[in-house]
């Protein structure tokens, strides 16, 4: 197969966001969901209520990212962190794949490429081995799935779709963001269909509702394969406790609105701005499908940073439609240029094993230094090798990880599994770490054996004025705290 310039233009740039995919797991939440696959996977069943706190054990829990923490697990144990890297890699990369092939073929310009690489910029700061990016992945083919069947009417476009809400709703709460876009295709075909016909009426055309019926068919089926869970009912209202949840809204940072006088943001910045100036310059008119769809989830972005890869996912098509309506940057295709001599097997070939080295040596070489950088590695290490057991109070980020290297022997307070706890233990995990008045008291009151805290944090401080608690270790990175017998 001979390449052309179109073709290597567009291999350069999803080799480019490939490299950009590939970084250390830094994630705090990434831990508990490595250790919830390696629950699921060895007691061959789902948890229905938390093992891994002793503030809420017991508890409900709906884990409804279960399928995907097992994936998670299965990959790591398979190949290791670097093999994991790269399986999300793809993932992030499919997904711009099914974004890229959701524009139409004659948008596919050097513009279209750009506005790739922005969306791929704006939703950098979100990507990682968590379980978002797979309902990223899904919501791009959703939509690829349901442009294709309108604008070929081939009901084939249909048969996956209710498949792939039943993986998604095992995979991540994020399946609801599936139904939504079906029911804005059903809403914007409704709009079209009343549209013509009111156009129309006056020479006899009746509504055309086959396709509209055929979509609601759709819907339903779709709604009865995501009730194929463990929680059943369940997890159709859990999607609307996570949004309606405050402790969620106060303490992760991606469901605040953007700021954009942060500099990650600006990207995000960059893509609204260009969709505002391409439309009052261009003379196309978008799909009231898409025009929905950038409604709806634009809105969604402007309202939680965690929504802007989404965003990105519904906006870069619109966009690349309406910069080809205005420019001209089509690709000149001649044939005897150097390009038309390169085939592309090779240099698939090449830039995927330089990839692959580059993988293995970024991996190894910065893994173990963030783990240690951002996460109480040798002091999980020491409590480990000191044989205690009990529970251990820690920082809200430092939860996660400590479930990952102490669990079973600790149990934590809190970690970011906010639907979990319920406002009391969160307002109280407040007043400790920060030390409040009743710091002491309510920490003496839970079962705590040991703190494992930040050394320059307000605890920290407070806890070395009592004769309470005695620290049994201490490095650059955390202090550990235990009480006196």
């Amino acid at each position: 197969m001979k390449i052309n310039g179109r073709t290597l233009f567009f291999f350069i740039v999803f080799i480019i966001i490939l490299l950009l995919t590939l970084s250390p797991i830094n994630d705090p939440d990434f831990w508990w969901h490595l250790r919830t696959g390696q629950w699921v996977a060895e007691n061959h069943t789902i948890p229905h209520t938390d093992p891994f706190s002793y503030t809420a054990n017991g508890e409900e829990w709906v884990a409804h990212e279960w399928l995907s923490d097992l994936f998670i697990y299965s990959i790591y144990r398979l190949g290791g962190f670097g093999l994991l890297m790269l399986a999300f890699s793809l993932i992030i990369l499919g997904t711009f794949l099914f974004i890229y092939f959701s524009c139409e073929p004659k948008s596919r310009t050097f513009a279209a490429g750009l506005v790739l690489l922005l969306g791929a910029a704006a939703s950098l700061p979100l990507w990682g081995i968590r379980p978002q990016m797979i309902s990223m992945l899904f919501t791009s083919l959703l939509i690829f799935l349901l442009e294709r069947y309108q604008q070929k009417r081939k009901k084939g476009y249909l048969i996956p779709i209710p498949i792939l809400m039943l993986v998604w709703v095992n995979s991540h709460g994020g399946y609801l963001l599936g139904l939504g876009v079906l029911t804005i295709f059903i809403g914007g075909s409704l709009i079209d269909v009343l549209v013509d016909w009111i156009k129309h009426k006056d020479a006899g055309v009746n509504p055309q509702w086959n396709t509209i019926l055929i979509l609601c068919g759709t819907f339903l089926v779709s709604l009865a394969a995501t009730l194929v869970n463990p929680y059943g009912l369940r997890i159709l209202t859990y999607p609307f406790q996570t949004l309606t949840d405050s402790s969620m809204q106060q303490f992760i940072v991606e469901w605040f609105s953007p700021d954009f006088h942060d500099a990650a943001m600006l990207p995000f910045a960059g893509l609204l701005m260009l969709l505002v100036l391409f439309g009052l310059l261009g003379s196309k008119r978008m799909p009231t499908v898409r025009i929905l769809l950038v409604l709806a989830f634009g809105f969604g972005a402007l309202t939680s940073v965690r929504h802007i890869p989404l965003f990105v996912v519904v906006v870069v098509p619109v966009l690349a439609g309406q910069i080809s309506s205005v420019l001209n940057m089509r690709f000149s295709e001649n044939k005897d240029s150097i390009l038309s001599r390169l085939r592309l097997p090779e240099v698939l070939g090449v830039l995927l094993a330089a990839m692959l080295v580059f993988t293995f040596i970024r991996v190894s070489n910065k893994q173990s230094e963030v783990e240690e950088t951002y996460f109480p590695k040798d002091a999980a290490d020491w409590v480990l090798q000191s044989g205690l057991e009990g529970n251990v109070f820690s920082s809200y980020t430092w939860g996660g990880y400590l479930i990952w290297k102490l669990y079973p022997q600790q149990l934590v307070y809190i970690d970011g599994r906010m639907d979990v706890y319920s406002d009391d233990i969160v307002e109280s995990y407040q007043h400790i770490y920060y030390a409040y008045p009743d710091w002491r008291q309510l920490l003496d009151q839970s079962p705590t054996t040991l703190v494992l805290v930040e050394p320059d944090s307000e605890l920290a401080v407070a806890m070395q004025e009592t004769s309470t608690w005695g620290i049994v270790y201490q490095d650059t990175q955390s202090v550990i705290f235990s009480k006196h017998d």
